[in-house]
């Protein structure tokens, strides 16, 4: 992975803790993904591989871009469990922004969705708003390329470290 490359990713409903997934084959799809994947169970050398690229394996301690990310929560394809997995992780390993405006939590966004499954909601007003909240969330990071919040957020920020929720 190469964080320093993007200022700002938006990850709607992303497989990213692929190896762990594909290790237990009660999780919905496993069975049919190792015929894209391959076994890691059975073949050493699959483990490997799949070790070798699967996002939640190769995060480092580093400066990471702006996140927002869409989690699914009705999602049979990419279990809801593993993408707060990785967000914990991202956020343990994860250094101050200095690129980016800093907005709290190491600059991530997570949207659940409660209605929609992996494609989205049903509803197009629901889908056309969601649209303008990711590029919203663009549009002030590219709009404010260095600047923090200011005071109110220094003041947030404190308020969070004192009662340990940052």
């Amino acid at each position: 992975m190469r964080p320093e490359l993007f200022r700002a990713v938006i990850l709607d409903v992303p497989f990213l803790d692929v190896l762990t997934c594909l290790l237990d084959p009660e999780i919905p799809l496993s069975k049919t993904d190792y015929l894209e994947f391959g076994d890691p169970l059975t073949d050493p050398q699959i483990y490997e591989l799949i070790s070798s690229y699967s996002p939640y394996e190769n995060l480092q301690r580093a400066e990471h871009p702006s996140v927002f990310l869409n989690l699914a929560l009705n999602d049979p394809r990419v279990p809801g469990w593993s993408t707060l997995k990785f967000i914990e992780k991202l956020r343990d390993l994860s250094q101050p922004p200095k690129t980016v405006p800093h907005f709290g939590n190491n600059n991530m966004v997570v949207r659940v969705n409660k209605e929609g499954g992996h494609f989205g909601s049903h509803a197009n007003d629901v889908n056309l708003f969601n649209s303008m909240q990711e590029l919203a969330w663009l549009d002030f990071l590219m709009l404010n390329p260095t600047e923090d919040l200011g005071e109110a957020q220094r003041d947030w920020e404190d308020h969070m470290r004192k009662n340990k929720k940052l």
